[in-house]
C-alpha cells in the first residue's frame, strides 16, 4: 500500500514511518522540517520531501496514487502558537484543509489525523472524545478546526461555503486570542512601569 506520513521526520511520525516501512508498505513523507527540533528522524527505505503542507500545488501532487494519510504535520510549539496565532492558523487549518481537499479529489481512502489532548484543557484524566472542548491556547483552537474539518469531509457535507464559514469561525476565535494577548502584554508593562 502506498502511504503518505506529514510531519514523518519528528519523534512520533518517524515511528510511524519506520512501522509502515518495516510491514513493507511504500511511504511518501511530507516534512519541511521547520520544527524547532534538535533531530529530524529519517527512513532510507522511505520517499522523503521538503514540502510546506500550505502549498497546495505540491500536495495535491503528492497525494496522487496514496491510498491512506497519516497526518501529523503541525505548527505544535505552544508558545510558538501564543505568539504567533496567524501560522498556527495557516498550517494546523489551512495545511489541514490542503491534505483534505487533495486527498477528495485523488480518491484516497482513509485520513488518519492527530489531534491533541489540548483540547480539553485542564480536564483531569481520563480524557475521552465525548468530553466537552475547552481550548486555552491557538494552539489547541486550530487542532479542533482541523478536527472538524475532518469530520466534515468525512461526512461528505463540506462546501466552499462551509470552508468559508469554518476559516472565518476560526479566525475570530484567534483575533479574540490576539487581544487577550495584547491586553495582557499591556497589563505586565503597566506593572512593571508601576513597580
Amino acid at each position: 500500500m502506498r502511504i503518505l506520513v506529514t510531519g514523518g521526520c519528528g519523534f512520533i511520525g518517524s515511528h510511524i514511518v519506520d512501522e509502515l516501512v518495516n510491514d513493507n508498505h511504500e511511504v511518501v513523507v511530507i516534512d519541511n522540517q521547520s520544527a524547532n527540533n534538535d533531530v529530524f528522524y529519517i527512513n532510507s527505505k522511505a520517499n522523503y520531501f521538503n514540502c510546506d503542507i500550505n502549498d497546495y500545488d505540491q500536495v495535491f501532487e503528492l497525494t496522487k496514487g496514496v491510498e491512506c494519510i497519516f497526518h501529523l504535520a503541525a505548527e505544535s510549539k505552544i508558545g510558538v502558537c501564543i505568539e504567533n496565532p496567524t501560522l498556527a492558523t495557516k498550517t494546523n487549518v489551512l495545511g489541514t484543509c490542503n491534505l483534505l481537499q487533495a486527498a477528495k479529489l485523488n480518491g484516497v481512502n482513509k485520513f488518519i489525523y492527530s489531534s491533541t489532548s489540548a483540547a480539553y484543557g485542564n480536564k483531569n484524566s481520563p480524557q475521552i472524545e465525548t468530553m466537552d472542548v475547552d481550548c486555552l491556547n491557538p494552539y489547541s483552537v486550530t487542532k479542533v478546526a482541523g478536527e472538524d474539518l475532518c469530520k466534515m469531509y468525512y461526512n461528505g457535507e463540506i462546501t466552499e461555503d462551509d470552508l468559508r464559514g469554518s476559516i472565518k469561525k476560526l479566525q475570530d476565535k484567534v483575533d479574540a486570542i490576539n487581544v487577550s494577548i495584547d491586553d495582557l502584554s499591556k497589563k505586565k508593562e503597566q506593572d512593571i512601569m508601576t513597580v
